[in-house]
This record gives C-alpha cells, sequence and structure tokens, in this order.
C-alpha cells in the first residue's frame, strides 16, 4: 500500500467480509498492521490515521470476538428436556436467536440453539445451565426463531 486511498479500499474491503475459519488469517494481518508505520513511511502525522484505524480495528476485533463466541457455543449439544421449575413439570422446546441480544447479564448470540418454556403464560429462556431469565413475547418474538416453526415453514415453502 502506497496510498491513503488504498489503505481506505483495504480497510473497507476487511470491514465488509464476514469471519470464517478460511479468511481468520486476513483479520489477523488487519489487527498487527501499524497505523504509525504507514503514517511515518507516508511522511503524514501519526495522530489522526492512528486514530481513525484504532476505531476501524475495534470493530474488526468485535467481529472476531463474536466468530468465536458463537463458534464456542454452537459446540453445546442443546436437547429438549423434562425438569421441574417452580414446583411444576416443564418441557423444553428448542429455538435459534436471529440476533445479537442482551438482556440483563445474559447475552445470545445468531444461529445458537437455546431452551424455553412457558409456566402460567411466562416465558422463560435458559441461557445456560445455571442460567434462566424471563423473556416477553414480544422480545422472543423479535429475537428468536422455534425450531419447529421453522421446520414447519421449510416443508411447506418446499412443496
Amino acid at each position: 500500500m502506497n496510498s491513503l486511498l488504498e489503505l481506505n479500499s483495504w480497510v473497507e474491503q476487511v470491514k465488509s467480509l464476514v469471519v470464517t475459519d478460511d479468511n481468520l488469517n486476513t483479520f489477523d494481518n488487519f489487527m498487527r498492521f501499524s497505523p504509525e508505520k504507514f503514517a511515518d513511511k507516508l511522511n503524514i502525522e501519526r495522530a489522526p490515521l492512528v486514530k481513525e484505524f484504532d476505531s476501524h480495528k475495534k470493530i474488526i476485533h468485535n467481529k472476531i470476538i463474536l466468530y468465536k463466541k458463537v463458534k464456542e457455543l454452537k459446540k453445546r449439544e442443546v436437547k429438549s428436556s423434562t425438569f421441574y421449575f417452580k414446583g411444576k413439570l416443564v418441557n423444553t422446546k428448542i429455538c435459534y436467536c436471529s440476533e445479537v441480544f442482551k438482556i440483563g447479564n445474559a447475552k445470545f448470540y445468531p444461529s445458537i440453539k437455546y431452551l424455553y418454556f412457558y409456566i402460567n403464560n411466562e416465558l422463560f429462556i435458559l441461557v445456560d445451565e445455571n442460567r434462566i431469565i424471563t423473556l416477553s413475547n414480544e422480545d422472543f418474538s423479535k429475537y428468536f426463531i422455534d425450531k419447529r416453526e421453522e421446520t414447519i415453514n421449510k416443508i411447506l415453502n418446499d412443496k
């Protein structure tokens, strides 16, 4: 790279990529890039370039963290089960999160399976083995997809 235009083009190209195992090296190279050395090479002031580039690095860094977290969570085995909650026997159902969503101290990630159940018209989601949170029906409809509904829609749309 020999100009700011080339640098900006490269930054936009990397920011538009979806993180995969195949292109993780591209993101690592981006994170290792030194805006200070580049500014010295072009003989321009360091501070504005470094500040701008650091804001892009933050975005890329968050994409990498999200990718690695989702990859790790996909390894979990999630199966419907039956257990007692507040003295009642409940059957859990599987749902998928559709986008990153945070409620309280629980964070949900896209394409990850979670278990949910209803008791007395209250919806509960099992964040993990130790945490259960209450969720409104509106939030559930907005951020989650019921596995059964997804399967039914696939069957109906394939005909």
